[in-house]
């Protein structure tokens, strides 16, 4: 990944509170059938309590929704499980594996423009539980 994108998700993840830990687990890109990405994508989520796979095909959430869904995790589902595809997006099994499908956008994004945007939402997210006022709706 570019400085920028390591940059910026430090950054935000350096804002989350300690009991809200952020692990970023990549996976090396696999061949064009994806076998060995999907298989790493899943063993890594194995263990979540919640997998949530992000595409443009599945549901939008305001920052406000996704606050609520957040409470919720916290006090269900501690360990949440976001897959993120890679250039050939996320393959129909890790899609299925998946206990909700989120969209951030309609639009393609890039991997790593994906990433910035979703620690921010989480960051963001938390503010709104807080009561902070980042977020100005």
């Amino acid at each position: 990944m570019p400085d920028w994108v390591t940059n910026a998700f430090d950054a935000y993840s350096q804002r989350m509170p300690a009991h809200i830990n952020v692990e970023l687990k990549e996976t090396p890109v696999g061949g064009r059938s994806g076998r060995s990405e999907e298989d790493l994508l899943l063993r890594n989520a194995a263990s979540a309590d919640l997998v949530i796979a992000l595409d443009e095909s599945g549901k939008p959430w305001s920052s406000a929704e996704l606050a609520e869904n957040m409470e919720d995790w916290m006090q269900r589902s501690p360990h949440v499980a976001l897959l993120i595809g890679g250039p050939d997006g996320l393959s129909d099994r890790c899609k299925r594996s998946a206990t909700a499908t989120w969209s951030l956008s309609k639009l393609t994004l890039p991997h790593g423009l994906v990433r910035v945007v979703l620690i921010e939402q989480l960051y963001r997210a938390w503010t709104i539980l807080q009561g902070h006022p980042y977020h100005r709706a």
